[in-house]
């Protein structure tokens, strides 16, 4: 390379950055480097973490506690929640006939022990205002209820995604 090119392509090269454009790019670093870091990275570091203790799962045990009106009666006895306990082995258990009639007036159906009432919402293909909350499957989003999820109230298998309703729930 010939002097005369090398002093051209440094001087090209040195007026293409001033001290403000490098000012600038390290300040715009700086502002990148804040902007990226989380919250409560220095601070962290040195702490150490609060073990939180196990709770237990709260929820709806379908298993009653045991009872002594099953030790004398026979498998199949009604024993409680409408018709959705009985006795088997002498323990009051969920019924195993899911979908059979219970309550009152025997409108209602069992699912794992629990007496499913008739739902009132409306189920899928029934015509609804938009935003209405009639819908079995939630809100009414096009003029017509749609199919609902799994655990969601039921009236037939057609409501359903899965096209199983028992016991008034989608399975």
């Amino acid at each position: 390379m010939s002097t005369s090119r090398f002093t051209t392509l440094t001087q090209a090269l040195s007026a293409a950055t001033t001290r403000r454009d490098v000012s600038r790019g390290l300040a715009g670093l700086t502002l990148v480097g804040v902007l990226t870091s989380r919250p409560g990275d220095g601070e962290a570091k040195g702490r150490k973490r609060k073990k939180h203790k196990k709770h237990k799962k709260k929820g709806n045990d379908q298993t009653p506690p045991p009872s002594d009106q099953c030790l004398t009666m026979v498998n199949g006895a009604v024993c409680g929640n409408g018709g959705c306990l009985v006795c088997l082995g002498g323990v009051c258990a969920p019924n195993p006939q899911n979908d059979a009639p219970c309550g009152a007036d025997g409108t209602g159906r069992c699912y794992s022990g629990t007496c499913n009432e008739l739902p009132t919402c409306n189920g899928f293909d029934s015509f609804c205002l938009p935003g209405d909350t009639t819908c079995c499957n939630g809100p009414c989003l096009f003029g017509v209820c749609g199919f609902a999820a799994a655990g969601v109230p039921c009236k037939q298998a057609l409501d359903c995604i899965s096209g199983t309703c028992t016991g008034y729930r989608c399975q």
